[in-house]
């Protein structure tokens, strides 16, 4: 009993740590202080005097992404403004900033912004403009020749195709290329198109590749320098790691603690029963391979006639409902080999109690998701148009995890060896490894990732049902929760 009380204390320990670490890392990336704010129109930011770099963002990028381009401006002796051209009057403002400039002004657009930033380049301030990953439609003319520009996109999902990347450029030019390969460069008459690999960094602010292709254009056309930090991308990585492992040894550390004392023989459950523990392990050994093949007939069929939208995601939740899934209707309908017994009704919980520990777990997760967000790795940025989607991952998700969460206690009953115990609980995991796998050649490394961080969202959700569990007394609100959390980050996050 010392001995886990041990365990339980340095467990916590080290989450709380890892939290708080991930907690300054996050202020430590977000923006500078700026020196005036017109709401969230423009901030404005001190530096240097060798050059302005402005900075017109769509509102779609976070501005802790932004961050790592105001800290390379002022390292290099310039200033920075940043507009949020989604905002009234951020535009004009913009003008007026860029109008009235005595020095050199850079000009670099995110997303959509990218036509505004046209505009403005034909004022006389102005030496270099680089749009990047330039998304949705505008009016795509060159507005002043003489002023060089600079398409910076990646063949990743998450930016603009490279077919589109150089149409664009063919209408800015004058130019007629088509786009090959993964990676490639082109430039005529001031317009310079470059296409990078489709990584995790390959297209993100922070990236070290980014950066360096950003500077060096304005080195080349403008004869100034930006002083990136190459700390920017391994730290925010950093800071997932730390928050994600924080998380889970928190909530699993509240499991330990709690399981003693919330423990409640009148879960749901318990009316089944393991009867033969070596044909219940073999079932849930073999129910992974047939998920897994579902899936693949799926995606097949997807790729086939063309109407798969978002991946990535569908297949992840898709296999994760069908494993799940399989596991409730063979336990609902009596026939899961090895075990017996119904599957028995949810119970409300009325200890407050039971309610506050499962409440404050729920805040603590989602505080975490909060700070996670403001790192800039993963954008988690719901809108109006992601709910069909919410709705569809969510109820996949919750299915899956409800179904892992009956294979668990009856993996409690069947009292299997502890090895078995570890191999059967990872196994319905393994596949996630070959989809992040078999992502790569089919939408790029980026995809690889996803995977990575939708494995994560689920291990915490997973984490936190088994709390819940324990504290609620049932397996339903957990699942739901759960599936939630894995379908938020499905459908409204992406890299």
């Amino acid at each position: 009993m010392m001995e886990k009380k041990r365990i339980d204390r340095l467990l916590a320990a080290l989450s709380a740590l890892a939290l708080a670490a991930a907690a300054g890392l996050c202020l430590l990336l977000r923006l500078p202080q700026a020196d005036s704010t017109a709401g969230r129109t423009a901030l404005h930011f001190r530096g240097g005097e060798a050059y302005t770099l402005v900075v017109l963002s769509d509102g779609e990028t976070p501005a802790s992404r932004l961050a790592p381009l105001v800290r390379a401006a002022e390292n290099g002796g310039g200033s920075a403004s940043l507009f949020f051209l989604e905002e009234p009057d951020a535009g004009a403002q913009a003008l007026e900033t860029v109008s009235g400039a005595e020095v050199p002004v850079l000009l670099l657009s995110c997303g959509s912004a990218w036509d505004t930033a046209l505009e403005l380049s034909a004022e006389e301030a102005v030496a270099g403009t680089v749009l990047l990953s330039p998304t949705g439609e505008g009016e795509a003319l060159r507005r002043d020749a003489s002023v060089p520009v600079m398409l910076l996109g990646t063949s990743s999902t998450a930016a603009p195709s490279p077919a589109r990347l150089a149409e664009l450029y063919n209408t800015l030019s004058g130019d007629t290329i088509l786009p090959s390969g993964l990676s490639f460069t082109s430039e005529r008459d001031g317009v310079r198109l470059r296409v990078l690999p489709a990584t995790l960094d390959a297209y993100q602010t922070f990236s070290p590749a980014v950066l360096e292709a950003i500077s060096g254009w304005y080195r080349e056309t403008a004869g100034v320098s930006m002083a990136a930090d190459s700390w920017e991308g391994p730290l925010r990585g950093l800071c997932w790691v730390l928050g994600f492992g924080g998380l889970a040894g928190l909530l699993l550390t509240l499991t330990r603690v709690l399981t003693d004392s919330l423990t409640d023989v009148s879960y749901a459950v318990m009316p089944l029963s393991v009867r033969s523990r070596e044909k219940f392990a073999a079932v849930q050994a073999a129910l992974p391979v047939g998920a897994l093949t579902v899936t693949g007939l799926f995606a097949l069929a997807g790729f086939f006639f063309d109407r798969l939208p978002r991946p990535v995601p569908t297949l992840f939740c898709v296999y994760w409902a069908v494993l799940g899934g399989a596991s409730l209707l063979l336990y609902r309908f009596g026939k899961m080999p090895g075990v017996g017994g119904p599957l028995g009704d949810s119970r409300p919980v009325r200890d407050p109690r039971r309610l506050l520990t499962g409440g404050a777990a729920v805040i603590a997760v989602g505080l975490c998701v909060l700070l996670l967000e403001e790192a800039g790795l993963y954008r988690l940025r719901p809108a109006a148009a992601d709910l069909p989607a919410l709705l569809l991952y969510g109820i996949l998700a919750a299915v899956g995890c409800a179904g892992f969460l009956y294979n668990e206690l009856l993996f409690d009953q069947a009292k299997l060896p502890l090895p078995a115990r570890i191999l059967l609980t990872a196994v319905p995991f393994l596949p996630f490894a070959l989809l992040a796998f078999l992502a790569i050649p089919a939408y790029g490394a980026t995809a690889a990732w996803t995977v990575v961080l939708l494995a994560g969202a689920l291990g915490i959700g997973l984490l936190l049902a088994r709390l819940l569990r324990l504290a609620l007394g049932n397996l339903l609100l957990p699942a739901v929760l759960a599936g939630a959390l894995t379908g938020f980050f499905a459908a409204c996050g992406s890299l």
